[in-house]
């Protein structure tokens, strides 16, 4: 995304709202970097281009909650680099098999 004031924005919109004016209507990004989620006004916006892969397509809410939160942790160092595909690895087949029993 590229505000009018020329700075871009990296990040997962995950939410829209409308307003009766664009002014008055928003997204809400997960950025790419950085912890806190951004509320962007339709009428700062100048460009928005969808990119790269969707990563909530094809899994749970609470699966794609996770994986966020393991990147979180990761770009912290929280977590060491290869544990990181194990998790990520485990976290996908584990919402493979909740919906394939019909949790999900």
């Amino acid at each position: 995304m590229t505000l009018k004031s020329g700075e871009k924005v990296e990040g997962y919109i995950f939410d829209r709202r409308s307003g009766k004016t664009l002014a008055d209507s928003a997204v809400r990004v997960y950025p790419k970097t950085g912890n806190q989620k951004l509320t962007v006004s339709y009428s700062d916006i100048a460009a928005l281009a969808f990119t790269g892969k969707d990563t909530a397509a094809g899994k749970s809410w609470e699966a794609w909650m996770q994986l966020g939160k393991l990147e979180r942790y990761s770009r912290r160092g929280m977590i060491a680099p290869e544990q990181v595909h194990l998790l990520t690895d485990r976290i996908v087949q584990d919402d493979i098999r909740a919906k394939a029993k019909g949790r999900r």
